[in-house]
C-alpha cells in the first residue's frame, strides 16, 4: 500500500486521521469503518454460497466480513474505488500489488488482450469517468483446475483526475 501520510484508508468510506483507540468506525455502513495505516497490507476477497456472496477486508489480526444476498448473481467486474465524503485527496498516492483475480472458467479474454505483437497481455484497467490519475503495470494470467488466476503486479493511484473521488474497474 501507498504512502497516505499521516492519516490511512477507511476500506468503505473514508480517508483521514485514525484514532489509535479505535480502528474501525462503525458508523460507516459497509467495512465496518475499516481503517488502516499506511505501513499495513490489506487482504481483500470475494466468496460465494448459494445465498450470499460474502466480502472479507482484512490486515494482520483485524478483519471485517460484510455479506449481500446476491449468491444467485455472478460480478463481471473487480472495482477498486476510493470515494472520499467531505475530505479531499491529501494523502498521496495508494498503491495496490498483487491485484490477483479469480473466475471459474478456462477463457482469458476477460484478463487478457491479444496485442499488436499477436500475444496475450493484461488488459489495462478501464478509468470509469476518467476520475482516477493511475499506472497499471505488469501482469499474467494462468489456467489451472477450470479457473483462470488473472494477477496485476501493480495499480497505483495517484489522485483525482477531476473532483474528490477516484474510481475505476479492474476489467
Amino acid at each position: 500500500m501507498g504512502d497516505l501520510g499521516p492519516g490511512g484508508l477507511g476500506v468503505g468510506g473514508a480517508a483521514g486521521a485514525i484514532p489509535s483507540s479505535r480502528p474501525f468506525n462503525p458508523n460507516l455502513p459497509w467495512g465496518d469503518g475499516f481503517n488502516v495505516a499506511a505501513t499495513n497490507t490489506v487482504n481483500i476477497s470475494m466468496t460465494h454460497d448459494a445465498s450470499n456472496w460474502t466480502s472479507t477486508v482484512g490486515f494482520s489480526t483485524h478483519s471485517v466480513k460484510n455479506s449481500f444476498p446476491l449468491g444467485n448473481k455472478n460480478f463481471n467486474q473487480a472495482i477498486l474505488a476510493i470515494e472520499l465524503t467531505g475530505v479531499s485527496w491529501d494523502f498521496g498516492e495508494l498503491v495496490w500489488e498483487n491485484v490477483t483475480m479469480v473466475m471459474n472458467t478456462t477463457q482469458t479474454a476477460w484478463c487478457t488482450r491479444n496485442n499488436e505483437h499477436n500475444t496475450d497481455e493484461i488488459r489495462a484497467p478501464e478509468n470509469y469517468n476518467s476520475a482516477t490519475k493511475y499506472t497499471s503495470t505488469g501482469g499474467k494470467t494462468t489456467v489451472s483446475g477450470g479457473e483462470v488466476t488473472c494477477t496485476i503486479d501493480k495499480v497505483v493511484m495517484q489522485g483525482p483526475a477531476k473532483s474528490s473521488n477516484a474510481e475505476f474497474e479492474i476489467l
